[in-house]
């Protein structure tokens, strides 16, 4: 069962980098303090296309919304849709403070098969695995020097009500499978994401950014178990373990800045491995470690 709980670290670690400019775009790129309403539209190498739109306003309050899609053909659809409001607190010209809140709606279920559990070497069929939504409480920060050097920071603390049920089945040669336990997860899952940006920007040239991104989740999480045969047999059986995981992922960006309010960009993500200590494992960690890929991005924002 320890290996069971690390399915919904995965989830809440693999949210951390879709397509797309985040709810509030670069606010942090760019030391901007007047009214302006922008869009943004980006395509990966991942097959994922997104869309975003913020709304700033003169005295600092912020709001945005944005969503990702995803084109692969087998799990094409829209992978999740935010909204969110913030507030730029400016402490002089150069540095700001900037509180947020984000609401994201995960669109899709994810699933997964075929897991066993060690110790009795057993296989499971995963029935549904949906990761829950989330709300984010994020405060970031960003200090421009007049010579065209920046640097921000932001963290991010979400909870997610994630639900999944595994089902384990005995079969026999010439018979059906025959049910013989459930075992499910409902739970509310913590993720801290870190973001640590640098960047150089020629005025009415081009913008560079350099992002690291560190995103973790731990708690402790309760299974039940409920018997195949007799639903009533089991209900009370449960497990509290501690599960861990945590992953890197390292950004570098560029936009040009000589079409006045159309800013095309590219940019080019390493993103890293997960990691697991605590309890729960993968068993099958080779699906999931050394898996990591790389994503090309190249997007447009329009500012009005």
């Amino acid at each position: 069962m320890k290996k069971l709980l690390a399915l919904a670290v995965t989830a809440a670690l693999s949210t951390s980098a879709v397509a797309g400019t985040g709810v509030f775009g670069d606010v942090s790129q760019y030391n901007k303090k007047s009214s302006d309403i922008s869009v943004a539209g980006a395509h990966n190498t991942d097959k994922e296309t997104g869309l975003q739109a913020n709304y700033r306003m003169e005295n600092g309050f912020f709001i945005g919304a944005e969503t990702a899609y995803d084109w692969k053909t087998d799990t094409k659809g829209i992978l999740a849709s935010s909204i969110g409001a913030g507030f730029r607190y400016n402490i002089n010209d150069n540095f700001y403070i900037m509180p947020q809140i984000i609401y994201t709606k995960q669109d899709r279920d994810s699933y997964f098969s075929e897991w066993a559990i060690e110790e009795d070497d057993l296989d499971f069929t995963t029935e549904k695995y949906k990761v829950g939504n989330a709300w984010e409480f994020a405060l970031q920060t960003a200090y421009h020097m007049d010579n065209g050097f920046f640097v921000a920071g932001r963290y991010g603390y979400a909870k997610s009500k994630d639900m999944f049920t595994m089902q384990h089945f005995d079969q026999f040669a010439g018979s059906e499978p025959e049910l013989t336990q459930t075992i499910k997860l409902d739970d509310k899952i913590p993720t801290h994401t870190f973001d640590l940006t640098a960047g150089y920007e020629i005025a009415e040239v081009a913008v560079f950014t350099a992002t690291w991104t560190h995103v973790r989740t731990a708690d402790k999480l309760s299974m039940s178990v409920v018997d195949g045969i007799d639903p009533d047999f089991g209900n009370d059986s449960a497990a509290t373990l501690k599960v861990r995981g945590k992953t890197n992922e390292y950004k570098l960006k560029a936009a040009y800045l000589g079409m006045g309010n159309v800013i095309p960009f590219v940019s080019y993500t390493v993103k890293g491995d997960y990691k697991f200590t605590g309890d729960a494992k993968p068993l099958n960690a080779h699906e999931l470690i050394g898996k990591a890929d790389n994503v090309l991005e190249v997007g447009v924002n329009v500012s009005f």
